[in-house]
């Protein structure tokens, strides 16, 4: 099933423009829906309790798990088991997005129910797992029960509970919205960011392994299998976005992963990525981005795409196994 590969977020509180949102909502399920870490290791785990196999001291802790538009719609990037792909723009019945097609979708004021088909270029699945469906409907008791499987994975039910009281927004137009390169004619993004300024992991190594998808607001966290990562600082401006992440593990000093965008012109931007580690050592790289006008490719990581070869360079004890970080 699509959650197989991914991992999580948690809470989120407001910064300076960060706000309630306030629009009118068609889906009673529009916002953040979350459930306890140790479920979702149940749920990967061929519907089997792993809780006997679960030592970490987060076990217990909410995790994101979907998040839904106020149309009803789910917005793949920001839910932990669909942002490892990389979906978007899957919303009607015959959209597509590379290899995979929406072949049924369903929105109601209580119930969203989607089904998904991956195969070739032609569209052609080779076998009946190439397909998934989610199915999530809002209950009496305000919880939500989502059905879901597919994708070489069993059928799961889970019980989801809202993430947050009140749905947050980004209140920014951002001048950085859009897919960002290494050079004109690359069509492979380095970045990508939505319209409200935040960044769009979806399809990265850091979406698929550390759960980033979600990682919007200040105070939201991602649980990996070693550690706990934390959203320290948020900023969200017309012409500048920029994130400082706090990675914890039991019983160590913490490391510091930030990451800014800045505006040039319409066509490039000043991306800045750093390293702080415990031994006061800093590994940061800045790069110019140019902006693609269409292209749907990707590099694995931002960060070791931007600091690769100042890590080289340096050949440090420290930064040999840097990327044992996001492990």
């Amino acid at each position: 099933m699509i959650i197989a590969v991914a991992i999580a977020t948690g809470s989120g509180c407001g910064a300076s423009n960060i706000r309630v949102a306030d629009e009118p909502t068609f889906s009673k399920l529009a916002g953040r829906w979350s459930i306890p870490w140790r479920e979702v290791e149940r749920a990967v785990s061929e519907g089997q309790d792993s809780s006997g196999t679960s030592p970490q001291w987060w076990a217990n802790e909410r995790v994101v798990f979907v998040t839904i538009e106020p149309d009803g719609m789910i917005d793949w990037s920001r839910s932990l088991m669909t942002s490892p792909y990389g979906l978007h723009g899957l919303r009607n019945a015959g959209d597509t997005c590379g290899a995979f097609r929406l072949t049924a979708a369903e929105y109601t004021p209580t119930q969203t129910r989607v089904r998904i088909q991956r195969g070739g270029a032609d569209g052609a699945t080779s076998s009946p797992d190439d397909e998934a469906f989610i199915n999530l409907e809002l209950q009496g008791d305000g919880s939500a029960l989502m059905d879901c499987g597919g994708f070489y994975a069993p059928l799961s039910s889970l019980r989801l509970t809202r993430h947050d009281r009140r749905r947050y927004r980004v209140d920014n137009t951002s001048r950085l919205a859009g897919k960002w390169s290494l050079s004109p004619d690359d069509p492979r993004a380095v970045l990508v960011v939505r319209e409200d300024g935040t960044f769009d992991w979806s399809g990265t190594l850091e979406s698929a392994f550390q759960g980033l998808g979600q990682i919007e607001y200040e105070g939201d966290r991602v649980f990996t299998m070693s550690a706990v990562l934390q959203l320290r600082e948020a900023r969200y401006l017309p012409a500048v976005s920029s994130i400082v992440i706090e990675i914890v593990r039991k019983g160590e000093d913490s490391l510091y992963y930030k990451l800014s965008a800045k505006s040039i012109e319409n066509e490039r931007i000043k991306v800045s990525a750093a390293i702080d580690f415990p031994t006061n050592e800093t590994v940061s790289g800045t790069r110019t981005l140019y902006r693609i006008h269409g292209g749907d490719g990707r590099y694995d990581s931002v960060f070791s795409t931007l600091l690769r070869e100042e890590i080289q360079r340096k050949q440090s004890p420290v930064t040999e196994g840097w990327d044992e970080v996001w492990k």
